[in-house]
């Protein structure tokens, strides 16, 4: 149960934290040109989630390795999309969504989620995030980011550098 609620926890963390920085970065627009802030989320927006990945495995207890929070982070922003849509149509009187239509959004969550990132300026953070979540979540950078231990042979442990649990 514990491990369930961690992962919702990871789900929670990557979403809230992708798309509130997504709207605090959307703000800029009123001082800049949209070539600065576009090009401000591609870049901050992949580097804010993997710093908050990163402090969130150093801090669980005990340490996770990097690859475990990544796919609830990545999952959480992809089905975040439709919420966040949701969200800052009411918040800028831009849009109102009932029900019905909102869970059509949210069921299509997927296409949701990447047309919002077209719309607000940041498929290009997005895809980059989901790159890097995808790369860091499966191990496919050679690291699962647990440091060797004192006792461990260089390059990881024993069975390969760690478990994902």
């Amino acid at each position: 149960m514990a491990r369930l609620g961690r992962w919702l926890a990871y789900l929670t963390l990557g979403g809230v934290v992708f798309w509130g920085s997504d709207w605090l970065l959307q703000q800029l627009d009123r001082f800049t040109q949209p070539a600065l802030w576009i090009s401000a989320k591609t870049i901050l927006l992949p580097v804010i989630i993997g710093a908050v990945g990163w402090l969130a495995a150093r801090r669980a207890t005990p340490p996770r390795p990097l690859a475990w929070p990544a796919f609830p982070m990545l999952l959480g922003i992809w089905l975040a999309g439709p919420l966040y849509l949701v969200i800052t149509s009411r918040l800028t009187d831009q849009m109102f969504l009932d029900l019905g239509p909102t869970l059509v959004l949210a069921l299509l969550f997927p296409v949701t989620t990447f047309a919002i990132s077209i719309y607000c300026g940041s498929v290009g953070g997005l895809l980059l995030t989901t790159l890097l979540l995808a790369a860091v979540g499966s191990g496919f950078l050679g690291t699962t980011g647990m440091p060797a231990s004192p006792t461990s042979p260089p390059g990881g442990t024993a069975e390969g550098g760690g478990d994902l649990v």
